[in-house]
């Protein structure tokens, strides 16, 4: 996964960085997602770690020019509501299944190390940077 991402650098296509893109704050009060895309599951999703409480979140990207852009961030945070959170990838990701409470928390945690690793691969490689050929001096 990093080295994909590692190679946009190189041929400064970003679309696979940028589709690893998730962001996570301990707590999501302010503006900067605007309403009308939060309240839409096409367009958004969340989900809460069960034990530190951090809110990890994503966008279905859209591109002009790739309308079939995977956003590979959303989908997997889709995956692990479906798999862990009571009301699956439309739900709103805070309460864990039955069977996921307690002693089994530890699951749904190892798929949220690699929601961190994707989003930390997306922060280093998911963008231009000075070594880019998209910026001249």
């Amino acid at each position: 996964m990093m080295n994909a991402a590692y190679n946009g650098q190189t041929t400064d296509r970003f679309e696979f960085g940028e589709s690893l893109n998730i962001g996570s704050a301990f707590a999501l009060t302010d503006n900067t997602i605007p309403d009308d895309v939060k309240n839409d599951p096409t367009r958004y999703t969340e989900v809460t770690d069960p034990v530190n409480g951090v809110h990890w979140f994503a966008l279905n990207q859209q591109r002009a020019d790739a309308d079939n852009l995977y956003s590979i961030g959303y989908q997997f945070i889709n995956e692990i509501k479906d798999r862990y959170y009571v009301g699956g990838a439309n739900g709103p990701g805070t309460d864990l299944l039955p069977g996921f409470q307690g002693q089994f928390e530890f699951l749904p945690r190892q798929d949220l190390d690699i929601v961190r690793i994707m989003s930390s691969t997306a922060g280093v490689f998911g963008y231009a940077d000075v070594w880019s050929g998209d910026l001249e001096f």
